[in-house]
């Protein structure tokens, strides 16, 4: 097969994954990172809904320093999620490469979606985990956005190594 088939060109000789996959993998960690991000801010608002209807010793249970800390954070980390995608979506819409940022956007997105869902579960308390309520169904669909796309290991790998740290 003459080189010119191949792609990229000389420069391109055993680069096929990086060619070929490589790009689309920053555009699938992204749209990862967005369904938890998804996940997590309707976790946060059914969980702030129901913290200001439910009533426990006479009061909202928003009023309750616990409950209130738990959104607050909750709230705080779902801003930071969300800017770090869009930082990162953005600079694969302005067609830069971001192997870098779409790995770390993959990571903390992800992983902290997970620790929102499960904390807002904690602010409806039994309820849940009952199917009658979507937060069972956030836990359970939170639980596998660190997985799919590239695990959290390997993002962490893949940032590493695009970072040039050394190896073993």
């Amino acid at each position: 097969m003459p080189a010119g088939y191949i792609i990229g060109g000389d420069e391109g000789w055993n680069q096929g994954w990086t060619k070929l996959v490589g790009p689309g993998l920053d555009v699938e960690k992204i749209e990862v990172a967005a369904m938890a991000l998804g996940i997590a801010a309707a976790a946060v608002e059914d969980a702030w809904g129901y913290a200001e209807e439910r009533v426990q010793f006479g009061r909202p249970i928003s009023s309750h320093q616990s409950i209130r800390h738990l959104l607050a954070e909750a709230r705080t980390q779902l801003l930071a999620a969300r800017l770090m995608t869009y930082h990162a979506a953005g600079l694969l819409d302005a067609g830069e490469p971001a192997p870098v940022e779409t790995s770390m956007a993959k990571l903390f997105v992800c992983d902290t979606a997970k620790d929102i869902v499960l904390s807002m579960q904690q602010v409806m308390g039994a309820y849940g985990y009952v199917q009658d309520f979507d937060m069972e169904r956030y836990v359970r669909d939170v639980l596998a956005m660190p997985i799919i796309g590239g695990s959290s290991a390997i993002q962490r790998n893949n940032i590493s190594n695009r970072l040039k740290l050394a190896r073993e």
